[in-house]
């Protein structure tokens, strides 16, 4: 993820590589950078299908989950290819501050005396070596370097030619472990033809070579071949200092870093705590791993357009969900007002629309309410353990603010909306942002809220996303699915956007009310698969009696249906506009 206004030069982070090389490889120095934009000089390994997948694939080596490397094969043109390094797609923030990290990179090839793709071929490294060695990782300064959209560029001092009509495979592993994580999130694509010879392998510590697909076409690593003498150029910069900012963003946002983590008496012990000590330019760090934060986020304090309060989520979850407790009896007495979110273990459990039963997936989460007494009782073969139901109104809470960032963060158990936007505010940014299971939306702005969300999911609310009155929202690549209610909607309010899937919502798929405004490129809605209410909802749509729609509302016009079952999909390049409605 990345904020376009900051970000509109590559970034000079250059450091210096030692190459480790047995004899026969090529031995060369090599430079690692995080740039902005591919390299110009530089071809893709495979043709790869649009658009990239959404989740990125992850190279790691962590204490708590082992290591995984990557490979990625690919066979050169007849006339042979000669390189001078390689760039790598960056699909998500890095958990990890990637301090002397080290990237370990083999090339290798097939023997001299074959061509093309061996049978039964592994997705791993092949047996002759053209080049090895590690590569010192640029530092991910305040876990804002490694960021989605940049690319990783390993550049080679001296070019490397790679064999004509022979498949060559580029393996990349974490040269070594250390105390504390080490990951970085590549963005892979399918490709656009059924090649295993042309695709992407990992390996998990400890197991064998697999390859990846995507609903069975094999995917690649977006990766691009260096054509130039990029490297040497790159040689004669300095070496970053870990410990200074960077240049482009760090210094536009200077600030403290206020760390978060109950776990650690040095740190701030709760969310609120840090909240009251912001500034403009300080990052809140919520340490990765110290979650779920039963409370409330909510800043009350501004950033400037040159330094933005920031909040780095690193994954966490902050929720509006309390722990039930069950008595000996198998039962709990409820102190929370109906309605409320009922979850077990991570899974919420809609209320059938025509009983107003909790709907079990399986027997271990059966439970049935008693409204008279206000008791939860257990099944016969209910699990007693990882009960939640929700107390907390508010979970992310934004009232007339700006120049807010809101990084990595799962919201979920309001008994209101898991994000939550409300007054005047304008320069807030939210980044691979999830809004799960809320009694309300998902995510909401009102009034005169100006918005951007770059990567969000919203799944398990009454409504996904609900947007309304003069609020202006920009999207790109959202997906809502499986709400109670309504998965997007504008009610006068103004959303533009790109890459946004909605599908499985119980009501309505798309709606606009009140000549509210959606323009989108890339739009994919799936046509509502039920015929009749399915889940009792609370907010929006409760009232209403119409049977369930693809789209609702004032929408004017359909996309065009694509070939295939349940696919309504725009596939014009040109903006779709939802049309107002008609002025009586």
């Amino acid at each position: 993820m990345h904020l376009r206004l900051l970000l509109s030069a590559p970034l000079p982070i250059l450091v210096a590589l030692a190459v480790l090389s047995a004899a026969g490889p090529l031995r060369a120095a090599v430079t690692a950078r995080i740039a902005e934009d591919a390299p110009a000089a530089s071809v893709p390994v495979a043709a790869w299908a649009e658009p990239l997948a959404s989740g990125g694939w992850r190279l790691y080596s962590r204490d708590d989950q082992g290591r995984r490397e990557l490979t990625q094969h690919w066979t050169p043109p007849a006339a042979g290819q000669t390189i001078t390094g390689f760039a790598l797609r960056i699909q998500a923030g890095s958990s990890a501050p990637l301090d002397d990290s080290r990237l370990r990179i083999s090339i290798t090839t097939t023997p001299a005396a074959s061509s093309g793709a061996p049978a039964g071929l592994a997705p791993g490294p092949l047996p002759d070596v053209l080049f090895s060695g590690d590569a010192v990782l640029p530092p991910n300064t305040g876990l804002q370097v490694y960021r989605k959209g940049r690319w990783l560029v390993l550049g080679f001092a001296e070019p490397l030619a790679l064999p004509a009509g022979r498949l060559v495979a580029l393996h990349l592993a974490f040269a070594a472990p250390k105390p504390g994580p080490q990951d970085i999130i590549f963005s892979i694509a399918p490709l656009t033809t059924r090649d295993t010879a042309t695709a992407s392998g990992f390996a998990q510590e400890g197991g064998d070579w697999k390859w990846w697909r995507d609903k069975g076409v094999s995917g690649a690593l977006v990766l691009r071949l260096l054509t130039d003498a990029l490297a040497a150029s790159a040689t004669a910069a300095p070496a970053a200092d870990a410990s200074a900012p960077l240049p482009a963003e760090t210094t536009a946002v200077a600030g403290r870093w206020l760390r978060i983590d109950p776990r650690d008496p040095a740190a701030f012990p709760t969310l609120a705590a840090a909240a009251a000590a912001a500034r403009p330019g300080d990052t809140l760090w919520i340490a990765p791993g110290s979650g779920p934060y039963r409370e409330e986020l909510y800043i009350a304090k501004s950033g400037t357009p040159d330094a933005p309060v920031t909040v780095e989520g690193n994954g966490n979850e902050i929720t509006g969900f309390d722990p039930v407790v069950f008595s000996p009896q198998r039962s709990a007495t409820v102190t929370t007002d109906y309605p409320f979110v009922l979850r077990h273990r991570g899974v919420r459990l809609p209320e059938e629309a025509s009983t107003g039963r909790f709907v079990a997936p399986s027997a271990s989460s059966a439970i049935t309410w008693d409204p008279a007494t206000k008791t939860l009782t257990l099944g016969p073969e209910a699990d007693p353990e990882g009960w939640e139901i929700s107390t907390r109104y508010f979970v992310v809470r934004i009232q007339g603010v700006s120049h807010h960032r809101y990084r990595n963060l799962v919201a979920s158990g309001a008994r209101n909306d898991g994000f939550n936007l409300h007054g005047r505010g304008s320069g807030l940014l939210f980044e691979n942002i999830t809004g799960c299971h809320n009694l309300d939306e998902g995510f909401s702005a009102h009034d005169d809220i100006l918005s951007e969300i770059r990567e969000g999911r919203f799944f398990g609310n009454d409504n996904g996303m609900y947007n309304i009155q003069r609020s202006h929202t920009r999207v790109r690549d959202l997906l809502i699915w499986n709400n109670l209610g309504i998965g997007l909607c504008q009610r006068e309010a103004m959303l533009e956007g790109e890459n946004i899937r909605i599908w499985g919502n119980g009501m309505v798929q798309l709606a606009t009310e009140k000549s509210g405004v959606i323009r989108a490129r890339n739009l994919v809605v799936h046509r509502n698969p039920y015929a009749a209410r399915p889940w009792r909802t609370y907010m929006e749509s409760a009232k209403s009696t119409a049977a369930p729609a693809t789209l609702g509302g004032e929408i004017g016009r359909q996309p065009d249906a694509l070939p295939g079952p349940g696919l309504v999909e725009n596939p014009d390049p040109a903006p779709w506009q939802t049309a107002p409605a008609a002025t009586p």
